[in-house]
């Protein structure tokens, strides 16, 4: 499935899939960028809060309750650890391109995305792709939301 985000100020973002139709929204604190909120429908909301003092390690809860985290590796990528078990892999494809990936243990591409900065906007447009992989449907639905986050985060951390 292939959505697109775009983004109002760089700390709003509307996702929306092929059909036009909008899935979500993810909305960063004004105050500290590493803390945003993911809202998929009206009833799904994943909140992204710092885990520790450097805001290197970010917690994710769906509906209050624990969903995943996200931690930063020395290879520059983030690793993406799911309560399930599962984990996953962030990480920019190539040098100084727009575009990243979301790899699973095996190494497979389980989501992509492309960047562009819009200077209407000021702010980051995505394309976003999501084949079919077999995940589970909660982890389905916030990658597209996963790829932006981390793509800003990773850009802060530089």
């Amino acid at each position: 499935m292939q959505y697109t985000a775009t983004g109002e100020d760089s700390r709003h973002f509307e996702i929306t899939n092929e059909q036009g139709e909008v899935t979500g929204r993810l909305e960063y604190d004004a105050f500290l960028p590493s803390k945003a909120q993911i809202t998929i429908g009206d009833k799904v909301v994943y909140d992204l809060v710092p885990g520790n003092f450097m805001n290197a390690e970010i917690d994710i809860t769906m509906n209050g309750m624990p969903f995943a985290e996200i931690k930063p590796d020395f290879n520059g990528g983030l690793d993406l650890v799911f309560n399930n078990g599962r984990s996953f892999y962030f990480t920019r494809q190539g040098l100084g391109t727009g575009n990243y990936v979301i790899t699973d243990e095996d190494q497979q591409e389980v989501a992509s995305m492309q960047s562009e900065f819009s200077w209407r906007t000021m702010s980051f447009d995505h394309t976003i792709y999501v084949p079919a992989n077999g995940l589970d449907g909660d982890i389905n639905a916030i990658l597209p939301y996963l790829l932006v986050y981390c793509a800003k985060n990773m850009r802060m951390r530089r």
